[in-house]
């Protein structure tokens, strides 16, 4: 039997929660240029999240406000993307949301 990691599943979601992070940076002011260098992706990139041609939508209202709570932090804090991630996805896995 293969264990699956718990970072490998997240790998999976990877692309919707970035798409869920760009959104919500841009519609908290931020520019399409700034988001693109804090999730260290093109700014053509954050263009496809924020129309949604890239990564699936999560309804789930753990995960929702996880990012929510996150950005508030990226913005206001300065924190790092991958290390905010990497701590929300302990969050969620703690609280079983997945």
């Amino acid at each position: 039997m293969i264990k699956v990691l718990r970072c490998e599943y997240i790998a999976k979601l990877l692309p919707s929660i970035r798409a869920m992070i760009a959104k919500e940076l841009v519609m908290n002011g931020l520019t399409q240029e700034d988001a693109a260098r804090i999730l260290g992706v093109s700014q053509g990139a954050i263009s496809q999240y924020v129309r949604r041609l890239r990564g699936k939508k999560i309804v789930d209202s753990d995960i929702s406000k996880a990012v929510k709570d996150l950005c508030k932090r990226i913005v206001n804090e300065g924190i790092d993307v991958n290390e905010g991630i990497c701590n929300m996805c302990k969050q969620l896995r703690d609280s079983k949301a997945f």
